[in-house]
């Protein structure tokens, strides 16, 4: 049990949503399946009857998190032993092993420090570094550990002070083994939605390629009717257009290729600007790095979301309507891609002239398919 004191902490700083989501081996087969309809391009999952994406709606809805409020970033010019002395009361310095990666530090040496009960005569100042120690590894095991799955960056201790207090695919849904026993939880709350995810099966241990084909194959059968665009009630700053920041990393919202998430007719939609510079930036070698100077013109972009609201017109949209038509012209595309594998000449030659065909208004960048639909080779996945 968590520290009623420590508790209150966490509420205050509003990630009470990441206490209360219970934790689950991820289903491989799913996320493979999304992950190959990925478009590092426009940062959308290309489903057959349109876009889709994770919005901020989604990380509130399902994370209870709230989303608005300052970017999360600034410099990385730390002593970072002196940091987590300063933050976490102790230097994650250890003979035996090392407990810090420059700017991460060992989720295991954060356990260590709340492995004991809090004392309850502590002063206020060990209360609040005992809170930062169980929120960083609480951050670190659910939404921002590193590929190694066993760090999390330091950078996000001095940010714990600066935080703000301010069901789309039904037929997908896995089937409930058993429900929660009675007063399992206490009280009901609301949300996070995450949580009826609890009681379902976990599929370890079963054959990964069974569910990895039957996941295709429905997303690939889909109809029109089975998906839900607009399972929750839209909020002004969930809709807008805006670079998200988080230290080094900035990637654009694009909300405008996805409005009928939102209830809204989707148009054709624009171009979409993507900076490939972004993509590419890591922390290698950036010790130092003063990311809200170095990102200042995506933060402002991000201070000013309130008045880069999607606009567009609400309604459902007719089977007719021209976008499906659009839609369908870009798999034909893609179906003329397939033929040439890519890094040949005529591979580069059609891709070429679709680029061309994008910046005079005519096409959009391609799509890549499904597997199961022979376009393996042209699946781009996220970094």
């Amino acid at each position: 049990m968590v520290d009623d004191r420590v508790v209150d902490i966490i509420k205050a700083l509003g990630l009470e949503g990441l206490l209360r989501t219970p934790g689950r081996k991820i289903d491989h087969g799913l996320i493979t399946t999304l992950v190959e309809r990925w478009r590092q391009e426009t940062h959308t999952f290309h489903m057959p009857h349109g876009e889709v994406t994770i919005t901020l709606q989604d990380v509130e809805v399902l994370l209870r998190l709230l989303v608005d409020g300052e970017a999360i970033t600034g410099s990385t010019q730390k002593e970072w032993d002196n940091v987590c002395n300063e933050f976490l009361g102790f230097r994650p310095v250890n003979n035996q092993r090392k407990q810090h990666h420059g700017q991460r530090i060992l989720i295991q040496r954060l356990l260590e420090a709340v492995a004991n009960p809090f004392p309850p005569n502590a002063t206020k100042d060990q209360l609040h570094k005992y809170a930062r120690c169980y929120i960083l590894a609480l951050l670190g095991h659910t939404i921002f550990m590193d590929k190694s799955g066993d760090r999390v960056h330091l950078m996000w201790v001095q940010q714990l002070e600066n935080l703000r207090n301010p069901r789309r695919f039904p037929y997908l849904y896995p089937t409930v083994e058993h429900g929660p026993p009675v007063g399992a939880y206490g009280p009901p709350m609301r949300g996070p939605l995450s949580l009826k995810w609890l009681w379902v099966p976990n599929k370890k241990n079963r054959p990964a390629h069974i569910f990895l084909d039957r996941y295709r194959e429905q997303i690939a059968s889909m109809l029109l009717g089975q998906v839900v665009w607009q399972p929750y009630e839209a909020r002004t700053v969930w809709m807008a257009i805006v670079p998200l920041v988080c230290f080094h990393l900035v990637e654009k919202h694009t909300l405008d290729r996805i409005v009928r998430q939102f209830g809204m007719i989707q148009e054709i939609p624009r171009n979409v600007n993507t900076d490939t510079v972004l993509h590419g930036i890591d922390l290698k070698g950036k010790v130092g790095v003063d990311w809200m100077r170095k990102h200042a013109t995506h933060i402002t972009e991000w201070g000013n979301c309130l008045q880069q609201r999607c606009e567009a017109v609400l309604g459902d949209m007719p089977p007719q309507d021209e976008y499906f038509d659009w839609y369908k012209r870009i798999k034909g595309y893609i179906r003329l891609l397939r033929r040439h594998p890519v890094g040949t000449e005529d591979h580069k030659d059609i891709t070429d002239v679709l680029k061309a065909m994008q910046e005079i208004g005519r096409v959009q960048p391609p799509i890549p398919e499904a597997p199961n639909e022979e376009a393996a080779t042209l699946v781009t996945a996220p970094t």
